[in-house]
């Protein structure tokens, strides 16, 4: 049965900050491990009295060091995530979906996509705008016929 223990207690044994600010946002970082019969903070071991985070990782991606926030985690951020995943998906190269030129701008650009029309958000902000009044004036040409 688990032991019901009021947060100044949890946080004394610890050793964290008893401040009301802080005390909050690490309220919800605690668990109790029913193995070890006491608090610990999630995302981190217990090895004897001492805290120890989780070792540092290298990203599979850009191979940067990062700080581990739980186990199994193989990538610093969700863009080297993803980056890694559409790599995978192209035998292990970067997705090359040729060139072609804005219709906005008349910019040459590198598409992202295989659907990509426009160089930027600007420019497809514009597209958008110019495709939606050219249906408005056929339409009241239409109803003017």
């Amino acid at each position: 049965m688990r032991p019901s223990y009021s947060a100044p207690i949890i946080f004394a044994r610890l050793n964290m900050p008893t401040k009301t600010k802080e005390k909050r946002t690490l309220r919800n970082t605690i668990v109790y491990d029913p193995i070890l019969k006491q608090f610990t903070q999630k995302g981190h071991i217990v090895h004897g009295k001492k805290l120890l985070q989780y070792p540092e990782g290298v990203c599979e991606y850009c191979s940067n060091k990062y700080p581990k926030h739980r186990k199994g985690q193989r990538f610093c951020n969700p863009k080297c995530r993803m980056k890694w995943w559409i790599r995978q998906n192209h035998n292990g190269k970067d997705p090359d979906y040729g060139e072609t030129i804005c219709p906005i701008d008349g910019v040459v650009f590198r598409k992202t996509r295989p659907w990509s029309k426009y160089c930027c958000d600007g420019c497809q902000a514009e597209g958008i705008k110019r495709i939606t009044t050219q249906s408005r004036e056929q339409k009241v040409a239409q109803e003017s016929v």
